[in-house]
């Protein structure tokens, strides 16, 4: 992956320096990063307190939430390092040694955009993700003054009115959503979220639309109800065909999000999810991407049992090459079938831009 192969030139230009290596690949696979990589250290899980501490010269092996190697080259790992309690306790990301102003968002006008966090961790048990296990499932969230002054923050900073909510699941409580839109209705935004087919009801949709939301993006993964209980979605079909016209009652655009190449997967329950993008969300945006059994998922302990992985080059997976293969299903049939979702889709934004 890019990352591993940055280190290894950071580190061939810059010797002397301290290299820390996380995220989500490197927390379950720390090795890969001290051994393929060039770290010195790996931090596992959460890294905010965790990199405070390295930074704070502590020995390593007193810091929780660490991998790294002893003399003998050895891989030691700390103790696991506790959640933080209360998110609210963090500062603002460091907006400042970045050029803010550079970002933008072609889903929403195209203009500067930035996106954020109001929470971390998702309630559901996906296969194909590795939030289950990386967050336990556990939900915390910012406080609403929090998040608030958050957005306050970035507008009289750098005048960005265009925030992508990036949380797993950000309606997952619906009062906190209610309040949330009540408190930003005067900034004047516009904003999109990721949300679930299971908390959408129609009341709190106008809500988020009368408060600045345009977008709702919806992980539907297949519109086959076989694949979807195979990877532990948690939803119906006929739960995802409401909620999606719900978001469109209250005058939001809906964003579906598809994968290509789950396991159970077929050429026909492909189809599937192509004909139910067309028939359901023709006036949206739909995205079909490759399923990929990254580090930290179920789908990563088990993706040989239900095909074959093809490429082992992390730089290739990226979502956008199919590198695993569902008993079946071959290659070539996979690249087809998403390019027919893409230029289906290339119709409905050309008939959309038309109107």
């Amino acid at each position: 992956m890019i990352a591993i192969s940055l280190s290894c030139l950071l580190k061939e230009h810059y010797p002397d320096i301290l290299l820390c290596m996380g995220g989500v690949h490197f927390t379950f696979c720390p090795e890969d990063g001290l051994n393929k990589g060039a770290a010195d250290l790996v931090v596992i899980g959460e890294g905010e307190y965790t990199m405070l501490e390295i930074c704070q010269g502590k020995a390593w092996n007193t810091i929780d939430g660490i991998a790294f190697k002893d003399i003998t080259g050895s891989v030691i790992k700390t103790s696991p390092r506790a959640f933080i309690r209360d998110l609210d306790e963090l500062p603002y990301p460091a907006y400042e040694l970045v050029d803010v102003t550079s970002y933008d968002d072609q889903l929403i006008t195209g203009e500067k955009a930035i996106s954020l966090l109001t929470g971390r961790g998702c309630p559901m048990s996906c296969t194909f993700c590795a939030s289950p296990l990386f967050w336990q499932r556990k939900i915390r969230l910012n406080s609403i003054q929090y998040a608030v002054e958050h957005i306050k923050f970035l507008v009289d900073t750098y005048g960005i009115k265009n925030i992508r909510v990036m949380d797993d699941t950000f309606t997952v409580s619906r009062r906190r959503v209610l309040e949330f839109c009540q408190q930003i209705k005067e900034l004047n935004l516009n904003l999109t979220c990721l949300t679930n087919v299971r908390n959408s009801d129609a009341d709190m949709l106008k809500e988020m639309k009368d408060s600045g939301f345009s977008i709702v993006a919806y992980g539907i993964e297949c519109a086959n109800q076989h694949v979807l209980d195979a990877v532990e979605k948690g939803i119906t079909l006929q739960r995802a065909i409401q909620a999606i016209e719900n978001a469109k009652s209250a005058g939001l655009v809906v964003e579906l999000l598809f994968m290509i190449g789950n396991i159970t997967e077929t050429e026909e329950t492909i189809i599937d999810s192509i004909e139910f993008a067309r028939k359901y969300n023709s006036d949206g945006c739909n995205w079909f991407q490759f399923s990929t059994p990254f580090p930290g998922s179920v789908f990563a302990t088990n993706a040989e049992e239900y095909g074959r992985i093809i490429s082992w080059d992390m730089d290739e997976w990226d979502h956008q090459k199919p590198v695993f293969i569902p008993h079946g299903l071959n290659e070539e049939t996979m690249i087809g079938l998403r390019h027919v979702a893409s230029m289906v889709e290339k119709f409905f934004v050309k008939k959309r831009r038309s109107r």
